[in-house]
């Protein structure tokens, strides 16, 4: 972690004099954005890198299927990192709807709600720098022209994403992840198995990976993509599935043994590399990690 300076602190400082949130302002570039000091538009390029550090850090989580639960401005981080995670967890079956905090009855932190959430966060964040805009070369117009990127900016990052878990070394193909993404929400198919299945047909024993469909969508990304090399770099082989991280607590808990936990441990400290582990063995053992 390197800051625990949050949006939300940039909200509390700014319900305070203006003059504190100038120094404070600075204090946070030259710590955290020395190569900023100088420039024009100082201000308005803080903004800018913090909301680009932010988009690559929610694309990354929609990568591997990561919700974070509790996204709100104190959970944000002005470098593109972020906080609390306890009721976080990785999506197992795809559903944009899943959530897995016990307080959020309504799905406002859900896996496909980050994205608007973000956008949301980053509208206080902006609100918050608003008290510098009279006394500086900062406007508001430039802070909301800065927002109004905020949809495209998020599509490039995301669909480039995309290509790279799909092995597509080219820019174009914006239907067929579309196409893909729609497959993964009709048929609530396993994200990260899925992914490896379309790399290498026949690793998972899912009715779902024999399905007409997958097999025509499996041929029509071979057409464009499939790149093995891409594919394993995007792709998790293990990912720290709620079962299984219960059962290893529980362990703990009832008997004081650290070898469930351990041998998770080990096995997530390398989740690209399949070596040693075996894909085919049924759902409930470490392959649906």
């Amino acid at each position: 972690m390197n800051s625990h300076i949050r949006y939300g602190t940039f909200q509390y400082v700014a319900a305070q004099a203006s003059d504190e949130l100038r120094r404070f302002t600075d204090y946070v570039i030259d710590r955290h954005y020395p190569q900023l000091d100088g420039r024009n538009r100082t201000y308005l390029q803080f903004f800018d890198t913090v909301m680009r550090s932010s988009i690559e850090m929610v694309v990354d989580w929609l990568r591997v299927g990561f919700i974070h639960g509790v996204m709100n401005t104190d959970n944000m981080s002005i470098d593109g990192e972020t906080f609390d995670y306890g009721p976080c967890a990785f999506m197992n079956y795809y559903d944009e709807e899943t959530v897995f905090s016990s307080i959020d009855k309504h799905g406002r932190y859900a896996f496909g709600n980050q994205r608007p959430i973000l956008r949301w966060n980053l509208e206080r964040f902006a609100e918050a720098l608003q008290p510098l805009c009279p006394r500086s070369a900062l406007t508001r117009d430039e802070l909301k022209a800065k927002l109004d990127q905020f949809e495209d900016r998020f599509d490039a990052q995301y669909y480039a994403m995309m290509r790279k878990k799909l092995g597509i070394d080219s820019d174009d193909e914006k239907e067929l992840i579309d196409e893909f993404l729609e497959w993964l929400r009709q048929s609530n198919a396993d994200y990260t198995n899925a992914f490896l299945e379309l790399e290498t047909p026949g690793t998972f024993d899912d009715p779902l990976f024999t399905t007409t469909e997958f097999e025509q969508l499996r041929n029509k990304l071979a057409a464009v993509g499939l790149n093995e090399e891409l594919m394993r770099e995007a792709n998790p082989r293990y990912i720290p599935r709620n079962h299984l991280v219960e059962e290893a607590l529980d362990e703990y808990l009832e008997t004081g043994n650290l070898s469930k936990f351990n041998k998770l441990l080990a096995i997530l400290e390398t989740p690209y590399s399949s070596e040693g582990y075996d894909f085919t063995v049924p759902a409930t053992t470490a392959t649906r990690i």
